[in-house]
């Protein structure tokens, strides 16, 4: 029970079930992803966000990587059922993931470059600590 409480789950159980114990808790996928998002919304630096888009679009281990992998796992999957449509899906899916996702990670991993090479802080973090300092 406690690990579902921990990720936020409403449950109601027997008394026998209470405790209070939580264990580790790790955030979902798409979670992890999002706090990429997040990151990057609170960067000070190009630095700041070159590291989160970094997380993106590593080549081995990257979201991106990953989510091409997903692409091809279900290409394989369509093309193994073997029907018009089947193949006609791993079709669709072969084009998102070799023109549009190869488009999207190369982007990305040049606006990652070019960020990481600028070393400039964020404006608007600039703004925000003036007018948070004392008069």
């Amino acid at each position: 029970m406690a690990r579902l409480r921990t990720v936020r789950y409403l449950v109601a159980c027997d008394e026998a079930f209470e405790t209070e114990l939580r264990e580790a808790h790790y955030l979902p996928v798409g979670a992890l992803v999002a706090h990429q998002g997040e990151r990057i919304r609170q960067a000070t630096t190009t630095e700041d966000v070159a590291d989160a888009l970094t997380e993106l679009t590593a080549a081995h281990d990257g979201v991106l990587a990953a989510l091409g992998d997903v692409l091809a796992a279900t290409i394989e999957f369509h093309l193994s059922l073997g029907g018009p449509s089947d193949i006609a899906t791993a079709g669709r899916l072969r084009d998102l993931s070799e023109g549009r996702l190869d488009v999207i990670r190369a982007d990305l991993a040049a606006i990652r470059a070019d960020l990481a090479d600028r070393h400039e802080p964020h404006h608007a973090a600039q703004r925000v600590q003036r007018r948070s300092r004392p008069a």
